[in-house]
Order: structure tokens, then C-alpha cells, then sequence
């Protein structure tokens, strides 16, 4: 019947995987929603990815216990209704699998099965988009904060009577460039 179906409703939410697409999309979307008055990029891409990853988990989630649903409530007790169909998508999906539910039907196992290998394949990809964006703002964050590494020109007056070159700190003893001693 049709309404064995019903579940597929929940696709609808599919249509937001839209604004997951590029972080200038996502960036209007927050400020639509008021979460944010300011783009700053790299605080964006992190909120973006991290919304990819629970989108995707969800999605994957509850298509896999809409199946699973669909294929066993006719012929498994265990599975009475869709929040049973949940518990058991959710801790197959998280590789618990506690043994108190199982699939009865080929098709139930074939779903049960097809959602496992696409839920391994899915999640680290995922983290690892989401890895790789932590990393990169952590790097450029680091960047900025880090201090020059040079001395400023006012602070390297000290010339060197063999060579010549000016450019000594203060504190030096000994020229960088002849090696001969600086005078005091």
C-alpha cells in the first residue's frame, strides 16, 4: 500500500543538500536564517562541512530505516514500527549491532547490507572533507599569528670595519657576514 511508503516524505529534505554546495551558497543561507551578520571564509567552511557530514549521516540514516522499514514490517515482529526500523538503522549504521533486532526478508538483509557499505564508504570521506577544512583554517590561523622572523632595519645599525655591511643587531659580537669581530 501507499502508505508503506510514506516515509519517503522525509526526502523532501534532500532539497537542502542544495545549499550545502559551495560555501558563498551556505554563507546566505546563514545570514538569511540571522546566524550570521559577518563572512568570515574559513569559519563558514568549517560550519559547512560540518553540516555536509550530519546531513549526510541523517540522510543516510533515515533512508536506510525508511528500507528497512518498508522491507520488514510485513514479515518481522521485531520491526512493529518506524522507530524500531530507527534503532536498528542506527546501531547498524554505527557498527554496534547489538543482535536484538535482525532482518528476516533477502530484501531487509540486501538493504540492511547495501546501507553498511554505503555508511563506511560515506562517513570517512566525509570527515575527512571535514579534517582537511579544520586543518587548513588551524594552518592559516597560525600563519597570521606568527611574528616575523626578521629584525627591523633601525634595530641593525652596527657596521662591520672588515666588509663593510651594516646590517648587524646590537647585540651581535661577531660579523654574520666576514665573521670578524664587530667593535663594541
Amino acid at each position: 500500500s501507499s502508505s508503506d511508503y510514506s516515509f519517503l516524505r522525509l526526502l523532501r529534505v534532500l532539497r537542502l543538500q542544495r545549499l550545502l554546495t559551495d560555501v558563498e551558497t551556505f554563507a546566505e543561507v546563514r545570514e538569511a536564517l540571522g546566524l550570521s551578520s559577518t563572512f568570515d571564509r574559513s569559519r563558514v567552511e568549517v560550519t559547512l562541512q560540518l553540516a555536509r557530514v550530519f546531513s549526510s549521516l541523517f540522510t543516510l540514516l533515515f533512508v536506510a530505516s525508511g528500507l528497512i522499514y518498508a522491507a520488514e514490517s510485513g514479515s518481522n515482529a521485531q520491526i512493529s514500527d518506524f522507530f524500531d526500523a530507527l534503532y536498528f538503522g542506527l546501531t547498524t549504521l554505527t557498527t554496534v549491532g547489538f543482535g536484538d533486532i535482525t532482518p528476516v526478508t533477502p530484501v531487509g538483509r540486501l538493504i540492511v547490507s547495501a546501507s553498511t557499505v554505503v555508511g563506511i564508504a560515506l562517513v570517512p570521506l566525509q570527515l575527512t572533507g571535514l579534517a582537511e577544512t579544520l586543518l587548513k583554517e588551524t594552518r592559516a590561523r597560525e600563519a597570521q599569528q606568527k611574528k616575523p622572523m626578521g629584525y627591523r632595519v633601525d634595530r641593525l645599525a652596527r657596521r662591520c670595519e672588515v666588509c663593510s655591511e651594516k646590517a648587524h643587531r646590537r647585540d651581535a659580537r661577531f660579523c654574520f657576514r666576514c665573521g670578524a669581530e664587530l667593535p663594541p
